[in-house]
């Protein structure tokens, strides 16, 4: 289903060469598309138990982090207001970066399903602490019950209606931290919000 939309992509921007705002938003798209080929392949091998690969490649975390910020407020609805807290310099993290970009889309559709509802904050917070990067999300929705928060990382737990969810986002997230070498934790409080914590080793020498 992708393929096609990659095609086309390509085909305009032959048409638009000369357009340099609309080849900037042709280039946003194929980066979406490659992004969500290889998000579907990891989901397909996490569904199959196959250990997802990952490599020790250096990267600048917070150049994923805002290109994911900047393509999630285009999609936002109008209840839901994005705050971003990011350095203005490169964090350097070890492994692959579409790894991370999966688990911000993950932890990030969670909090926007939270305030569905009533609306909210989405806040993305990125800084550092000595050789860690912190990455904080926060949301102000509906919060979590506390028989809620002891199933929350189980693969296959979801609170979603059927067919809303298959309960693998948060069990990948924490995959996807463990292959980092980082650790997550969470509060939440039912009615206030929920803000997820994830401390990733930074690296400068991988």
């Amino acid at each position: 289903m992708l393929t096609p939309i990659q095609i086309y992509c390509e085909l305009l921007e032959g048409e638009l060469s000369d357009n340099e705002e609309l080849s900037d938003y042709l280039n946003e798209i194929n980066q979406a598309v490659n992004e969500c080929k290889t998000v579907a392949n990891q989901l397909l091998n996490f569904g199959r138990n196959h250990t997802t690969s990952s490599s020790n490649a250096k990267f600048d975390s917070v150049e994923v982090i805002r290109g994911h910020i900047k393509r999630l407020r285009s999609s936002l609805p109008n209840s839901i207001e994005l705050v971003s807290k990011l350095p203005d310099t490169a964090v350097f993290l070890c492994g692959e970066r579409l790894q991370l970009v999966q688990l911000l889309f993950n932890l990030c559709i969670n909090s926007i399903h939270a305030m569905e509802q009533s609306g909210g904050t989405l806040t993305i917070s990125y800084s550092t602490e000595g050789e860690e990067a912190i990455l904080n999300i926060s949301d102000t929705g509906s919060g979590m019950s506390e028989e809620t928060k002891k199933h929350l990382f189980k693969s296959g737990f979801t609170t979603k209606k059927e067919g809303m969810g298959n309960g693998l986002g948060l069990a990948i997230v924490c995959k996807i931290v463990d292959q980092f070498d980082g650790k997550i934790t969470f509060t939440s409080i039912e009615n206030i919000g929920t803000t997820f914590t994830i401390r990733f080793p930074t690296c400068e020498n991988c």
